[in-house]
């Protein structure tokens, strides 16, 4: 199990910390406090006269009165909780406008709306005016944390903050803590990927190894990694910060351009590709979607294509645009030797599904068009066997994070797939 949400300060905290909850911390706040057992007792506080507090470490929710606390306590942060610690998804720092302003960094969305609100809220928390957050809450230690030392040995010309972020929204099975690493100055250091379960720390492992293998090959499609490895107890990785902006919604020149600077130039049968053989693997829990690919070995092992590095998740909200090019960030379902198209694929798709509301039966013309168009001079029915790769290797992605018909995406897909049916045999006539 993850961390759940409200408790991601708790990465600022010993990993052998117990906490134990004062009389009027809400019930609901106590449960989660109490599913945290541990060697060390660190006591969590509501609205209570925390100047007479001596214990090594505590933590206080709303206590918003300028209490001064006893000088032993060297590490005091004070974090707004976003949009509210029952729904918490952000902890903004609050030491100074600059780096509450930077710590909105952690968010990238991609609707133009969203931006907006982000915008609006970078202003008016510059203001220094409590009015955009309702909850907070305060850590103090008479050490620094450990995520805090190593950030401090990574940039060492620097005081650091961090601001911490919930990951992706229930119900998402890969959520992990993650924080920005922000200067005195509100610069944006870095960004660090804390993994709180099994899956998650799977996904950062594999994550840092692929991040490796691209400084290796001097890639500039990706940012550089400056530490991987564990941190009390949990392996975090550091990355540093992809300058530049959001980019566009829209499928460009640019992002045609750095998709192709990802195809390596090395020609394959796409049958032979290391993600086809890892998938074919993974697959074998899988029986139906087992089937479906092995279905389309023979056209597969037909279709001649350059092998090339797939991100896995190649949507605006992980790509970054700077002086004319693309890069992206959040590499954990990435793959150094993938077939090409799948994550042109994924942003259409994933843009029809998140953004444009598209029925299963709307990606599905999508992709009938997609194939009729010959990408990279392709038959009709070979485009068409990669896109179904494209949508396999989804569905086998949710069903390994545990996921059933009853996730509304893994329910798209497996509609989607199951109409592709009928065109393939269109393609097979091609």
């Amino acid at each position: 199990m993850s961390v759940p949400a409200p408790m991601t300060w708790t990465a600022l905290l010993p990993a052998d910390a117990q906490f134990i909850a004062s009389p009027n911390v809400p019930e609901w706040f106590g449960k989660l406090l109490a599913r945290k057992t541990g060697q060390r007792r660190i006591p969590v506080y509501s609205c209570e006269n925390i100047a007479s507090v001596k214990d090594d470490a505590f933590v206080a929710i709303n206590c918003r009165g300028g209490a001064k606390l006893d000088p032993r306590y060297q590490y005091v942060r004070r974090f707004a909780v976003l949009p509210s610690l029952e729904n918490a998804r952000w902890f903004v720092p609050l030491e100074s406008p600059a780096i509450s302003t930077a710590a909105f960094s952690l968010y990238s969305p991609a609707k133009f709306s969203a931006r907006l609100k982000v915008r609006a809220a970078k202003l008016i928390a510059y203001t220094r005016i409590p009015i955009w957050y309702r909850d907070q809450i305060l850590v103090a230690q008479t050490e620094a944390p450990p995520l805090q030392r190593q950030g401090e040995l990574l940039f060492p010309n620097h005081k650091i903050h961090l601001a911490l972020s919930a990951g992706a929204p229930e119900p998402a099975r890969n959520r992990k803590t993650s924080a920005a690493i922000l200067s005195q100055r509100g610069e944006v250091l870095g960004f660090a990927k804390i993994a709180g379960s099994p899956l998650s720390e799977r996904l950062v492992h594999r994550e840092a190894a692929l991040l490796a293998e691209l400084e290796k090959l001097r890639s500039p499609i990706a940012p550089r990694m400056v530490f991987a490895g564990e941190v009390d107890g949990s392996f975090v990785l550091i990355q540093e910060v992809l300058p530049g902006e959001v980019t566009s919604a829209r499928f460009t020149d640019l992002h045609r351009e750095l998709l192709e600077t990802m195809q390596h130039g090395r020609r394959q049968h796409a049958s032979d590709c290391a993600m086809i053989v890892r998938l074919r693997e993974q697959l074998r829990a899988l029986p139906e979607l087992c089937g479906r690919l092995e279905a389309l070995l023979p056209i597969l092992s037909e279709t001649s294509v350059p092998s090339t590095i797939v991100h896995g998740d190649f949507a605006p909200w992980n790509l970054r645009e700077h002086d004319g090019a693309l890069a992206a960030f959040d590499w954990e379902y990435g793959e150094l030797d993938g077939l090409p198209l799948l994550d042109e694929l994924h942003f259409h798709l994933q843009i029809g599904h998140e953004m444009q509301g598209w029925s299963p039966r709307s990606a599905n013309e999508f992709l009938k068009h997609h194939a009729r168009t010959r990408p990279l001079g392709l038959l009709s029915r070979q485009t068409n066997a990669i896109q179904q790769v494209a949508i396999i290797d989804q569905l086998a992605r949710l069903y390994g994070e545990g996921y059933d018909r009853s996730n509304s995406m893994l329910e798209w897909y497996e509609d989607l797939l199951g109409l592709m049916t009928q065109h393939a045999k269109e393609a097979a006539l091609a």
